[in-house]
């Protein structure tokens, strides 16, 4: 696989939303503000930090207040207070009389995501199967479905598919709160898992361990649901090398 022009990932498409303005940012789109229950500051921060996981915003997007003001059609104070959290997440630097910039995939990140992700899953898993053999019709579904968009090379459904499986992992165990604890912890592993999604696609393992989980889910298999677990979990790091070669300047140093 060739380095696609000018460093972008094959991955992001041209979003530009209703809202957007010539000056703005063309990665993101205008927050729309649905009850004035909801502090503005806090759909701004979630609005960036999806776009940042997603990869609207790529590492080393330049990002200023009023770049961002224009994109989001918002004021300056609360993507301000966005901005602040969004540093404090490690996900943006902010250089006094410069701005501010989307900051580098942290590899070391991805590994405690992929650990945290890792152990509460095959937690789940064993609490899904413990009393009964759950039912694995929806979860099936979202595999099948997981493996045709892999074949169209649809890449967008390919990760939200995967999201979907695994997500159903904590629904079948009763605890589906924990996936959005899991969500949480790993928006840099979200980032490399988008970078990789033009090589993933094309990787049936992949899809064949999905089906495994899916396999030994209905047959109450303990062992073969928590090892095909831990390995389709750690499969990400055999990635990076290439990753890195691609888009050096997407990584950390």
């Amino acid at each position: 696989m060739n380095s696609p022009p000018d460093d972008k990932p094959p991955t992001l498409p041209d979003r530009k939303g209703p809202g957007q303005h010539p000056h703005g940012l063309t990665g993101i789109s205008a927050v729309v503000r649905e009850t004035s229950r909801t502090r503005l500051s806090d759909l701004v921060f979630e609005h960036l930090k999806e776009a940042i996981r997603n990869l609207q915003l790529p590492p080393g997007t330049s990002v200023s207040e009023s770049s961002l003001t224009e994109s989001l059609a918002v004021g300056r104070s609360p993507v301000r207070e966005a901005l602040a959290r969004l540093v404090d997440l490690g996900l943006v630097s902010v250089t006094p009389q410069v701005g501010g910039r989307i900051e580098p995939i942290s590899v070391r990140e991805v590994e405690g995501a992929v650990f945290i992700r890792g152990a509460l899953e095959g937690k789940a898993f064993l609490r899904a199967i413990k009393d009964s053999a759950p039912d694995t019709r929806e979860i099936q579904a979202a595999v099948d479905q997981n493996k045709q968009a892999g074949a169209e090379g649809n890449l967008e459904l390919f990760f939200q598919t995967d999201e979907q499986i695994h997500q159903k992992v904590f629904e079948l165990a009763g605890i589906g709160q924990v996936w959005e604890v899991v969500r949480g912890t790993k928006i840099q592993l979200d980032r490399l898992r988008r970078l990789g999604l033009p090589l993933w696609v094309q990787d049936l393992e992949t899809v064949h361990e999905h089906q495994s989980i899916v396999d030994a889910l209905r047959t109450q298999d303990a062992e073969l649901g928590t090892k095909t677990l831990q390995s389709h979990s750690t499969r990400i790091f055999d990635s990076i090398p290439e990753l890195r070669r691609l888009y050096p300047s997407y990584f950390a140093s």
